[in-house]
């Protein structure tokens, strides 16, 4: 199920951004340690389509301007996830991510023509 909310995540954010955005290329997937070893899988059938790179919350702060995000935690997530979700969030998506778990696309978020995609359960193992 994991797999599937990417794949969609990512042919949606395909078709959102502007024409002449470019291509994909390399996706930055954020994940503290807990989530990067839940969604293993997931991140490895990422790398057979596309070229990935795992960063840790801690480390960023070199990647936030990248055309294109995955970030895998919400905004209680620990080990730094949180600290950079929270911020992007609107009013009641907090709560959202808290109750139901969702995905949600944000365009634009630190720079012009980046798509961030935040992936998050309503707890640990969702």
């Amino acid at each position: 199920m994991k797999l599937s909310i990417i794949v969609g995540s990512i042919i949606l954010v395909g078709m959102a951004l502007p024409p002449g955005s470019g291509e994909l290329g390399e996706l930055i997937v954020v994940a503290n340690s807990i989530d990067s070893g839940l969604n293993i899988d997931s991140i490895s059938y990422l790398q057979t389509a596309y070229p990935v790179k795992l960063v840790h919350p801690s480390d960023f702060d070199t990647e936030m301007y990248h055309p294109f995000i995955i970030i895998l935690g919400g905004n209680t997530a620990l080990e730094g996830t949180g600290d950079i979700v929270n911020p992007v969030l609107f009013p009641g998506e907090n709560l959202l991510l808290e109750r139901e778990g969702a995905v949600l696309i944000k365009l634009n978020v630190w720079t012009y023509n980046q798509a961030v995609i935040i992936i998050a359960g309503s707890d640990r193992e969702r």
